[in-house]
């Protein structure tokens, strides 16, 4: 009788020391605890306040903002940076709208300066996700995800990573399933821009859906589907190790991931990965 094979342990990727000592370049916040929590989404002064206070009640050294302009940017930051509290901000756009992502990464450089937040000044923590959840119909205009989505997102994303990128800022790309992802890598080797992978990072969603913590590893998913690993089927708290792996064949290395779904965050020695809980 012929058994099928049982996945004890999820696949992982080979993390070089060059990959490592590129993520160790990116900053982070002074005495990083690695605890983040998702920014209130009303911008509003008082809001802001109350919702700083509770990040530091809970220790929290990032937050992720969602920001509709750049002036909301700089309203929010500013109080983070001076609380030392990492903000990473999420343009506020749809994919097929006009915006000019450059102008949130001047509004983010004008809320550190002045804020005594430390950092090196030759690499000032200026994190801007462009664009977010492409295969979700919210994020196109009038809730009509087009039929070549994929080509327009990768090309818009392309063009707005750069200008981040120029302006000094650290550009993030999030997708939830591979074609996005593949799409804009394609993107920015037409414009020979490989550059700016190295101030690049991947906003991770890693949505569990009720699956356990080691879905699809966990014993029940084994039994009705022996051998699953990641690779086959990522909507699972474990997601990250499929992101990590479509960047290794596309890259050659690991961006860092800061997650912004509900979970907590934690800090492995070989990758960076930060996961929002929401508010």
């Amino acid at each position: 009788m012929t058994t099928s094979p049982t996945i004890t342990r999820p696949p992982t990727v080979t993390i070089t020391a060059d990959n490592l000592e590129r993520i160790k370049r990116y900053p982070r916040p002074p005495q990083d605890n690695g605890i983040g929590l998702h920014f209130h989404v009303d911008l509003s002064p008082e809001l802001i306040q109350r919702t700083i206070t509770n990040l530091k009640s809970i220790r929290a050294t990032w937050t992720l903002i969602y920001a509709q302009d750049e002036q909301l940017t700089e309203r929010a930051a500013g109080p983070c940076f001076r609380a030392g509290i990492m903000p990473v901000v999420r343009i506020g756009k749809l994919i097929d709208e006009q915006v000019d992502s450059a102008a949130y990464v001047h509004s983010l450089r004008r809320a550190l300066n002045g804020s005594g937040f430390p950092h090196d000044p030759a690499h000032p923590p200026l994190y801007v996700q462009v664009f977010n959840e492409p295969e979700d119909f919210r994020e196109w205009r009038n809730g009509v995800r087009p039929s070549n989505w994929a080509d327009i997102f990768g090309s818009n994303w392309a063009r707005e990573a750069v200008r981040v990128y120029d302006a000094g800022g650290y550009p993030g790309i999030q997708t939830l399933d591979r074609d996005g992802f593949d799409v804009a890598v394609d993107a920015i080797a037409r414009m020979g821009r490989q550059d700016i992978w190295q101030r690049a990072f991947f906003a991770h969603h890693n949505y569990g859906e009720n699956h356990p913590p080691d879905y699809p590893y966990d014993a029940r998913n084994q039994a009705d589907k022996p051998g699953c690993t990641i690779m086959e089927d990522y909507i699972c708290a474990l997601k990250f190790l499929a992101h990590a792996a479509w960047m290794k064949e596309r890259l050659g290395f690991v961006l860092p991931l800061i997650g912004g779904v509900a979970f907590a965050y934690f800090l492995q020695r070989w990758i960076f990965l930060l996961f929002v809980i929401i508010a």
